[in-house]
């Protein structure tokens, strides 16, 4: 994934996202590639930047999900976002995860009958 971001902040950083998502079903382990520009996420004002995510999209794959984020104050632009294919040696920006289950989707312990 590409695009252009300009940014105007006052705190925090603007952050891209790109998330792959696997074959929950059929596989034993949830998996995904994600990468959201948190190592290289701009700060402060920035003038229009190209940046590109890069991630593992098996044909395996079920869902893309993909979109922009504030973790501060301020203002950020987002132009051009387009997708295209790379060659396998371009590096990948993103990471591979897994997880066994889904965990605290309520956002809090369940106390009363010990389930976490």
């Amino acid at each position: 994934m590409s695009a252009w971001m300009k940014t105007k902040l006052t705190s925090g950083k603007a952050h891209l996202w790109v998330r792959v998502d696997g074959d929950w079903k059929d596989s034993p382990a949830k998996r995904g590639c994600f990468d959201n520009m948190n190592d290289r996420a701009p700060k402060g004002t920035t003038d229009w930047t190209r940046y590109d995510l890069v991630v593992d999209v098996p044909p395996t794959s079920k869902q893309i999900g993909f979109g922009g984020m504030l973790d501060g104050t301020g203002e950020m632009w987002v132009d051009d976002i387009s997708f295209e294919e790379v060659s396998k040696s371009v590096p990948l920006t993103g990471e591979w995860i897994e997880t066994n289950e889904p965990g605290n989707l309520g956002f809090e312990e369940n106390a009363k009958d010990g389930n976490k």
